[in-house]
This record gives C-alpha cells, structure tokens and sequence, in this order.
C-alpha cells in the first residue's frame, strides 16, 4: 500500500538514498512552514514577522 508522502527529490539536502520515499518529520515541518509562508504572503497578502516569529494577516 502506498502512502500519500512525496519523497523528497534526489537533489534535495534531505533527501536520504538508504531510506526511499521516507521522510523525516523535520523536514516534513519545514516544508509545511514554506507552504504556510507563500500562502500567508501571496494568498492572504500578509508577511511575516521574524523579530516575533508570528505571520499577520490584514483585515479585509
């Protein structure tokens, strides 16, 4: 049965040969903090406050 993971890419730092298709849950974390990010910025045309490590997001 297959998981619904996507192994990280060949390239990718993360990326560990002994272990195909399985990821690790930090780097899982990671790349949902990046999706977070873009979606906050671009979709919600917030930002992120790094001095507080909190994103905000304008009232409409």
């Amino acid at each position: 049965m297959k998981s619904g993971l996507i192994p990280p890419a060949k390239g990718d730092p993360k990326h560990n040969p002994e272990y195909e298709g399985i990821d690790t849950f930090e780097a899982m974390a990671q790349k949902g903090l990046w999706i977070i990010d873009r979606v906050v910025q671009e979709e919600l045309k917030g930002g992120v406050d790094l001095s507080s490590n909190s994103w905000y997001i304008p009232k409409k």
